[in-house]
């Protein structure tokens, strides 16, 4: 079970690092866009890419996550289940 719990703490701290990796990306370019800042292209080009990468890695980890919590609810009414028909 141990290994369960695990993965769902790995999922989470994935989830967060995509998270927070958008999040610096997208104010850098919100910020200079903002400010009429020009950033050199390799700067722009290193921050697009950046932000492009973490989406399918935000996208895998909130699936995960989801099937996970589905999965535990599952668990938790069979276990309802088979005490209703003990009674």
């Amino acid at each position: 079970m141990k290994t369960v719990e695990n993965a769902g703490v790995w999922i989470d701290r994935l989830f967060a690092l995509s998270m927070a990796l958008m999040g610096i990306c997208s104010t850098i370019l919100s910020v200079c866009g903002l400010m009429k800042l020009v950033l050199p292209v390799w700067a722009m080009r290193l921050v697009g890419s950046v932000n492009l990468a973490a989406l399918p890695v935000l996208v895998y980890s909130t699936v995960r996550s989801w099937q996970e919590k589905l999965n535990m609810r599952k668990a938790v009414e069979r276990k309802r289940n088979k005490k209703r028909k003990k009674k």
